[in-house]
């Protein structure tokens, strides 16, 4: 991680090495800084809990990020001693109680001293049903912003673990739940948990195959019609495209005036499924706020087709003002990407697929 320049890294695992030791003392009295990004580090569980007793005491840091940092262990390749139950036990259970202590609601709100830890990121570090288990129950109210993406995430530890901490984050304005194993039933208690939460402004649920079912599909357009989300991520959710109802909602989904951002890439549309969705992009079929809309396709379209869709997108951005940024990715000819570059708010991004 990197904090005024300089990095910590562990080289051996199940140890506290002395760089980290020495960081997570500066914590403790450290009142100044406000964001401390330690992701890809590596820590894992040993570590962590020596930083958990630094940032537990901590006053100052607002925004703290732990993307891939084995916190639940190492797995396969990690090193001797990083898997070792005792350790990765000690080092959830210190975590959580650095999270329990940061993200409870403030003692004294007019106090400006009180400051609490609003925006947690765990990506990315195997926590799957055990380490929610230990994590949630000390997530607190005062989280504004929450990413668990890629952590393994099924619909039993969602229901179990994450829903019942959802339910106690009356402010929560973000959340990230980006490659998890969420399916149709995980995504209808997410629903749920987080009706409440009208603060909501983004989530993103990519990668999890959790619209294979058109009922849970259905279940996202009245929850957003609910809710305050105004930036939503679904791309590779699994979209049935062949469905003509799935096409229907989603029109209707764009057209939900609280929408200014759109991602629904990678669900298996082809020219005629993305030509509806260019086509019901303009002020005049009711779409007014939507400022970005990523339309990114495992589909292998040919170039004449693909011209065509790009006329399709000069329409679209025509027909709609408020649209600064409509992205396609298409087969990566030179004819192709002469006419999307004509366009000044049309990107083109040929190149490999996304990990989500």
């Amino acid at each position: 991680g990197e904090e005024e320049g300089e990095t910590v890294r562990v080289e051996v695992g199940g140890k506290v090495t002395p760089g980290v030791a020495a960081f997570a003392a500066a914590l403790k009295t450290n009142a100044t800084l406000e964001t401390l990004n330690l992701s890809a580090n590596n820590l894992g569980a040993a570590n962590i809990a020596a930083l958990a007793a630094g940032l537990q005491d901590n006053t100052g840091i607002t925004s703290l990020d732990l993307t891939s940092n084995r916190i639940a262990g190492g797995g396969a390749m990690a090193p001797e001693g990083d898997n070792d139950p005792a350790v990765v036990a000690a080092g959830l259970g210190a975590l959580a109680a650095a999270l329990a202590a940061r993200t409870a609601p403030p003692s004294n709100p007019d106090v400006p001293s009180d400051v609490r830890l609003r925006e947690v990121s765990l990506r990315n570090n195997l926590l799957a049903g055990a380490g929610l288990a230990a994590l949630c129950p000390a997530l607190g109210s005062a989280l504004e912003s929450l990413d668990l993406s890629h952590n393994g995430i099924d619909d039993a530890a969602l229901k179990e673990h994450l829903a019942p901490a959802l339910q106690r984050m009356g402010v929560l304005q973000h959340l990230k739940l980006a490659g998890n194993k969420i399916t149709s039933a995980g995504i209808l208690e997410l629903f749920s948990s987080v009706e409440a939460a009208k603060r909501l402004r983004s989530l993103d649920v990519s990668g999890n195959p959790c619209f294979e079912e058109f009922d849970s599909f259905c279940a996202l357009y009245h929850f957003l019609k609910n809710s305050g989300i105004n930036d939503l991520k679904i791309a590779a959710t699994g979209l049935n495209a062949a469905d003509p109802q799935c096409m229907v909602q989603l029109i209707d989904m764009l057209k939900y005036n609280g929408l200014t951002a759109l991602d629904v890439s990678d669900n298996n549309f082809g020219k005629a499924e993305l030509s509806k969705i260019l086509a019901s992009v303009n002020i005049s079929s009711g779409v007014e706020r939507l400022t970005d809309l990523i339309l990114w396709t495992t589909v292998r379209i040919g170039e004449a087709d693909w011209l065509e869709l790009v006329a399709a997108a000069q329409l679209a951005v025509k027909g709609s003002p408020s649209l600064r940024r409509l992205e396609l990715r298409p087969s990566p000819t030179p004819k192709v990407l002469e006419e999307l570059n004509v366009l000044d708010r049309l990107i083109s991004i040929p190149g490999p697929m996304r990990n989500y």
